[in-house]
């Protein structure tokens, strides 16, 4: 070995700088101190660029030498947290490489909005075309998801849709108002077979039914002096039933009316939508009072209502007898009076007295002969025949020129 001094030179290959070494023909090199490399591991020194083959320093140097450094990248591990989402699994990554974006997680009642490198505010995304030059954690953020509730308030008034987050509850509205009903509750479904509890935690878009009892309202029956009629219990809108049309002595049921005034006509078909009270309206019978005069001049017959009263008539006349009054029957027992009420057909009989006129007996000097009092057309009683002296009685006349001859058996029918 001569004194030549030979170089022996030191590439780091991107490396922190290795100086080089002036070294003497066969003599050996002095190990330097490994170089460093962001993000690799020094893997030692090599004769050749490839990196086959190891350079020992215990070998003597006989020529000029470059020495190059080998590297092995490092291999950093990328975690992913979920936060409460489906798994993800973590990654190596070698040093300036980059991660592969997973299948995104999920987490019931969320939506998945990406991966973060801060878990507090989530202000920096992770891009993953990032090279990765150590240990990395990413963050899943999640957005809750929001669900609508609307309420269907079936005919009554609206209620406002609510926007509830997953696994938070619903607002109990105000509860709606539906005329001639009562609210019953929210259900979930439209047969309002399940009801709503507003404890429940809502996992999904929500429509509620609101449920309604409908009023009942009594229908009464005011007879007007009628049999009574039974009340009915009628729902808001719904009818009631006809009921057996009532009796009243003297009268004839025409119809119910909604007043008591009978101005409108009830019908059974009109929808109820509220207390109601039903008149009755009664038309009274119509009866005829017959007069049977018994010989006398004609009296018209009347027609009076039930319960209302006949009016007096003029008096007959009938000849040879003084009108007395009017009778309920032929016998002539009852007497009536129109003040009485009328309530059926009726026959009124005419009682007479007949007149009477007194039969005088002109004896013409002879003895006195009594007078007689004789009822219309009945006939007088012959007298015992007067006497006069020196005259033989021949009979009564009627004319003072004794022309006409009076029998007994002559109906008297006047003076």
């Amino acid at each position: 070995m001569d004194c030549e001094s030979l170089y022996g030179n030191l590439n780091s290959n991107g490396g922190s700088a290795v100086s080089s070494q002036a070294v003497s023909d066969g003599v050996q090199a002095v190990q330097p101190a490994a170089p460093n490399k962001s993000g690799n591991t020094f893997g030692g020194w090599y004769t050749d660029a490839g990196l086959t083959t190891a350079f020992a320093f215990t070998t003597p140097i006989t020529g000029n030498t470059t020495l190059y450094a080998k590297w092995t990248p490092n291999t950093y591990t990328v975690t992913f947290n979920s936060n409460g989402g489906t798994a993800v699994g973590g990654q190596s990554v070698s040093h300036n490489g980059t991660a592969t974006a997973p299948s995104e997680p999920t987490l019931p009642g969320s939506t998945f909005g990406w991966w973060y490198l801060d878990d507090v505010t989530f202000s920096t995304p992770f891009l993953f075309t990032t090279p990765i030059i150590g240990d990395t954690t990413l963050y899943a953020k999640w957005t809750i998801n929001q669900y609508l509730i609307l309420f269907n308030s079936d005919g009554g008034t609206a209620v406002s849709n609510q926007t509830v987050s997953h696994n938070s509850t619903a607002t109990t509205p105000s509860n709606p108002t539906k005329v001639g009903h009562s609210f019953s509750g929210w259900y979930t479904d439209a047969g309002l077979t399940m009801p709503f509890a507003f404890t429940t935690a809502i996992r999904g878009n929500l429509t509620l039914y609101a449920g309604w009892t409908a009023e009942v309202y009594p229908v009464t029956f005011n007879s007007n002096g009628g049999t009574a009629v039974s009340a009915q219990s009628v729902s808001y809108n719904d009818t009631a039933i006809a009921p057996t049309d009532p009796t009243k002595t003297g009268y004839t049921f025409e119809g119910w009316y909604k007043d008591a005034g009978f101005t409108t006509l009830f019908h059974f078909t009109d929808a109820i939508t509220g207390t109601a009270t039903l008149h009755a309206k009664w038309l009274a019978d119509i009866h005829t009072v017959t007069f049977e005069s018994n010989g006398g001049t004609s009296v018209s017959s009347q027609e009076v209502s039930y319960d209302g009263t006949a009016t007096e008539p003029a008096d007959p006349a009938k000849t040879g007898y003084a009108f007395e009054a009017w009778y309920t029957d032929e016998d002539m027992t009852v007497p009536f009076t129109f003040s009485t009420a009328i309530t059926g057909d009726l026959t009124l009989y005419a009682n007479w007295t007949a007149n009477s006129y007194a039969v005088t007996f002109d004896s013409n000097g002879g003895s006195t002969v009594s007078s007689q009092p004789v009822s219309y057309n009945n006939t007088a009683t012959a007298p015992a025949d007067p006497t006069m002296a020196g005259h033989t009685f021949e009979g009564w006349y009627t004319d003072e020129d004794l022309t006409t001859a009076f029998t007994f058996a002559t109906a008297i029918t006047g003076i």
